[in-house]
């Protein structure tokens, strides 16, 4: 089969004499479309509640946020499997109307359920987006140049997080917020517009045995992995606050029975399968699967905590908090710069992973002993190291997971690549939350014993009497806390101090937990072996 125009480099020679400078403004449009994927996350997140209340649903705020990742993590294996057989510009193309269609449903519907429609489809034009551009730029760009061009990526989407929630806010506040949605319709269109003409025209020529019927299609182990994946992330988020009946440990249980029944229909009866056994089964491959789980999980932990203990305890506002956590995205961009200029010189890239994750590991192994009472101070900074080495290490990752993958399988192994991610920041941020709450409960259970007033338990025959009337306390002050932390100005002094000293002893677990999944992540990379690249 000879290639076509969708195989061939876009943006100059790639023959490995001689070597063009990379002109990044041939993937402008790609670089838009990742700022708006991400971007589009934080707008819903700074606006949920107020989206929540107009469509008469106070209570559905999570299942707003939860149904975009739901069809961001489905569409990713598809996206993968199609543009193996056909190649990935048609399919960009269709994520950019994707994603505008979604969002102009979102934002022009009055009732719930349509809504949550919309953020579903622009959760899969936002699959794509970011998927897919990956994809191109491994069939574009020479092997030297990828971590250089993933640094712009990284970049976008970091500012897209960065600028959605301070931008949706100041939409919503000016004209509403529907019009945070609608107005990012025309930008996905002018996209679109874009990239068709920067794109190769033709579509990569099509091998008739490997061009798979409607009929062929792998309908069964779409429908497993729908039910799997929706079933985790309602039992790992409060999506699923909305079925009232069903119990979190019922949607994990429906995950895993889900996920075995997609395992055999992949292995077994599947004759395309969406995501081939021989990709996940490669021992190095599914190394490098499990540390982006892995190290999602402990970035998450982190970053998802900070804010919280930000405003909880050094009482700062959403534009201070946002600059503190701006440190952690400058240290992700320079680092994906870093690894960039180092990969383009020698494509060492277990080299650089153990560079990389050292100095995350050291700056988390700081944070364990110096955030022991608090994050005072100037102390934010040791995010600086630890985002920066996060940033080297995913973008020699990426380049591992290019070298390692076969050609013919390029875009399903990114798909999986990327759906490990949001796997990791899903279960990442849900243990961590829950650690963090139940024992945050267990320390002011503790706390609340020593400043309990002896004239109002004088009343008491027993230590059982006692305890368990601190246990109930605890527990209204915590479900109070819990949905509103300034309802601390309401208590006694003395229970204040409890409360604040209750949460720094448990938010001691956050980085100490997220140290020991990066040390995981160690020793996957220590193991590894690295494959010279021909």
């Amino acid at each position: 089969m000879a290639p076509s125009r969708d195989q061939e480099p876009l943006l100059g020679n790639s023959s490995t004499q001689g070597r063009n400078p990379v002109n990044i403004t041939k993937l402008l449009a790609g670089l838009v479309g990742v700022f708006l994927a991400s971007a589009d996350k934080s707008i819903l997140l700074a606006t949920q509640g107020e989206i929540a209340s107009s469509l008469y649903s106070p209570s559905s705020a999570p299942l707003i946020l939860v149904s975009y990742n739901l069809g961001f993590c489905i569409a990713l294996p598809v996206y993968g499997f199609l543009s193996d057989i056909y190649g990935c510009r048609w399919f960009l193309l269709s994520a950019y109307a994707l994603f505008s269609l979604g969002c102009l449903l979102s934002g022009v519907v009055t009732s719930l359920w349509p809504f949550v429609l919309g953020r579903f489809i622009t959760g899969i034009g936002g699959a794509g987006m970011t998927d897919l551009l990956s994809v191109l730029i491994n069939e574009v760009f020479k092997i030297n140049e990828v971590a250089s061009v993933r640094s712009y990526i990284i970049a976008a989407g970091i500012l897209g997080q960065g600028c959605g929630g301070p931008l949706g806010g100041l939409i919503t506040d000016l004209v509403g917020w529907r019009w945070s949605l609608v107005g990012q319709a025309p930008i996905g269109i002018a996209c679109m517009g874009l990239a068709y003409y920067q794109l190769p025209v033709s579509m990569r020529e099509v091998d008739l045995q490997s061009a798979v019927s409607l009929w062929e299609f792998d309908w069964a182990g779409i429908v497993a992995f729908f039910f799997a994946v929706t079933s985790f992330v309602l039992g790992t988020t409060d999506g699923g606050t909305f079925l009232s009946s069903v119990s979190k440990p019922s949607f994990l249980v429906a995950s895993c029975v889900f996920l075995i029944v997609f395992v055999i229909i992949e292995r077994f009866s599947a004759k395309n399968p969406i995501i081939p056994p021989s990709v996940v089964s490669s021992p190095r491959l599914s190394n490098i699967f499990l540390g982006q789980i892995l190290y999602f999980s402990s970035i998450s932990t982190i970053l998802n905590n900070i804010p919280g203990y930000l405003a909880k305890i050094n009482h700062l506002s959403n534009s201070s908090i946002a600059i503190q956590i701006g440190i952690c995205g400058f240290g992700l961009i320079l680092g994906s710069v870093i690894a960039g200029k180092a990969l383009s010189k020698t494509v060492k890239y277990r080299k650089l992973s153990l560079i990389a994750i050292s100095i995350s590991a050291v700056a988390q192994v700081i944070m364990v002993i110096r955030w022991r009472d608090g994050i005072q101070g100037l102390e934010i900074f040791y995010c600086l190291p630890w985002a920066m080495g996060s940033g080297m290490l995913l973008s020699a990752q990426f380049i591992s997971l290019t070298i390692w993958s076969l050609p013919e399988q390029m875009a399903r192994a990114t798909a999986v690549y990327y759906l490990s991610q949001q796997i990791g920041l899903v279960f990442g941020t849900s243990v961590s939350a829950a650690a963090l709450q139940r024992l945050f409960g267990y320390h002011l259970w503790l706390n609340l014993v020593d400043v309990q007033d002896p004239k109002k338990t004088k009343v008491l025959h027993s230590s059982a009497e006692l305890c368990l009337l601190i246990l109930i306390q605890s527990l209204k002050i915590i479900n109070h806390l819990l949905g509103d932390f300034g309802f601390i100005s309401n208590l006694p002094q003395s229970i204040q101090a409890a409360v604040q000293v209750s949460f720094i002893e448990a938010w001691r677990l956050i980085p100490a937990l997220s140290l020991i999944l990066t040390l995981f992540v160690v020793i996957l990379i220590v193991f590894s072996r690295e494959k010279v690249n021909n």
